[in-house]
Order: C-alpha cells, then structure tokens, then sequence
C-alpha cells in the first residue's frame, strides 16, 4: 500500500518546492495538493491521506482550524506545520496539539525532518 502525503499551502510555489523536494527523497510517496483548508477538507473525505504538511496561514480555514478538523475527523493521518509565522503561540498551540512545528523558508533540510518526524 503506497503512502499519500497532503500539501496544503495558498503558495503554489511553496506546494511545489515541497513537492519536489520530498519526490527526490520519497519517489514512493503519492502527493495530493490543495490551495487552502476547504480543498484540503474535500481531499480528506475521499480517504487514503497518511500524512500532511499544513501552513497556518492561509485565506478562509486556517491552519489551525484545519488541523482541528483533521484531529477531530482523520485521527489517523499524522500533521505537521510548515509556516513562516514563527510565533511563539503558534508553536505553543502546535505543542499543544502534539504536532511538529517547522518554519519557512523551505529548504531540503526541513522537508527532510518533516518527513522523517512522520516516522
């Protein structure tokens, strides 16, 4: 059974150095994109999402209303945010969560840490 890795960035940029990035590394992963939280949201309800890296900011449903969701409904599906705010609250609220917190810029090295705080 192949993984599927969710990328939910407003930055198309950002989705697709992600995604380059991990398809170096992890040519077995499946990557699923989405724009904002509702896209997300509508790739979830069809199933087979493992993982997911988050930005928490993003037009309509936040980040953190995003992983709210996802906690709530997709129990299985491991999270971490990638973000460029770096606030002290938003790792706090990551912690809180129990959710990796890595910030922006993306480079390979924190692509590398996400995926392997995955496990």
């Amino acid at each position: 059974m192949s993984l599927t890795l969710l990328i939910v960035d407003d930055s198309r940029l950002s989705r697709t150095m992600i995604k380059h990035i991990i398809q170096v590394h992890r040519p077995d992963l499946n990557i699923i994109e989405a724009e904002d939280g509702a896209g997300a949201i509508a790739v979830l309800e069809q199933g087979g999402v493992n993982m997911g890296i988050i930005d928490i900011n993003m037009p309509g449903l936040s980040g953190i209303d995003l992983i709210d969701a996802i906690q709530e409904n997709y129990t299985a599906v491991q999270l971490a945010f990638l973000s460029a705010n770096i606030q002290q609250g938003m790792r706090d609220r990551a912690r809180e969560k129990n959710i990796g917190f890595f910030s922006k810029p993306i480079t390979e090295q924190t692509i590398l840490a996400i995926l392997k705080s995955f496990g």
